[in-house]
């Protein structure tokens, strides 16, 4: 029996026993858990960090690039293919002769197709052309008057002959009863005749000048004629007066002159 009490003892002995090596187990899972949840925040973390990287554009609007305006040359590439020509040398010779009185331009400068180099004193050039231009309106107005005065009065001295001529070929058959009856002399029936022919006469001419002052004749050809002969005169006036100014046949650079201001040329 005491031995049995003995064992009994010692189970009582040894149970505080056990109890106290399953206290440092305890104490071992719970930073183990600690450690679980730590994982499982991070990765709700990590989860919700990826969902608004991918929703960044829902929630906050889909991100414009912006630049900034600068104001730069636009340089445009062309590709092309033809053959190159090498750079010509114009020499400019003046055609009229003068005294210089302006030069518009100076050694390496460049230059416009048609752009005014030299220029000569004109004074007589204009002059011949304000002379022609006064043939050309003189010459106008005497085809106005052919046209507008003449002709009509041609034609009226026609009419008017034509009238005296059947007025007194009328008198003169009247005038040749009377001699043929006795009422009157020879004299008179020949004063007649005498005015009959004369407004025959009269009659051709009326003719002949109404017929020079038609569109086609003489007269007519004579004023158009002084007309086209004033306008070529004032042409070459013209012409004359363009000789005065030297211009760039074409574009380029000027490499040299030499003419100055105050030359004779």
């Amino acid at each position: 029996m005491p031995a049995v009490s003995a064992s009994g003892e010692d189970k009582r002995e040894s149970a505080p026993a056990v109890s106290a090596v399953a206290a440092p187990g305890k104490d071992k899972r719970e930073p183990r858990s600690l450690r679980s949840w730590l994982l499982i925040v991070l990765a709700v973390a990590l989860a919700l960090a990826a969902a608004l990287y991918l929703l960044r554009n829902v929630l906050l609007g889909t991100p414009t690039p912006v630049y900034t305006a600068t104001q730069a040359e636009l340089v445009q590439t062309v590709v092309a293919s033809g053959r190159v020509a090498s750079p010509q040398r114009v020499t400019v010779a003046l055609q009229g002769s003068g005294r210089v009185l302006r030069v518009a331009v100076v050694e390496g400068q460049t230059v416009e197709r048609g752009q005014l180099l030299i220029e000569l004193d004109n004074s007589d050039a204009r002059a011949s052309l304000a002379q022609a231009s006064a043939a050309v309106a003189q010459a106008q107005a005497r085809v106005r008057q052919v046209r507008e005065l003449s002709q009509p009065l041609a034609t009226q001295g026609l009419a008017q002959a034509q009238a005296t001529a059947l007025q007194t070929r009328k008198v003169l058959a009247r005038d040749r009863d009377l001699v043929a009856q006795g009422f009157i002399s020879q004299a008179v029936l020949d004063d007649a005749q005498r005015a009959a022919d004369v407004a025959s006469s009269q009659v051709a001419s009326a003719q002949a000048q109404a017929q020079t002052n038609t569109p086609s004749g003489s007269d007519a050809a004579l004023a158009q004629a002084a007309l086209a002969q004033a306008l070529a005169g004032q042409q070459l006036a013209s012409v004359k007066l363009a000789q005065g100014q030297v211009l760039a046949p074409s574009g380029g650079v000027l490499i040299s002159r030499d003419v100055e201001v105050g030359d004779i040329v």
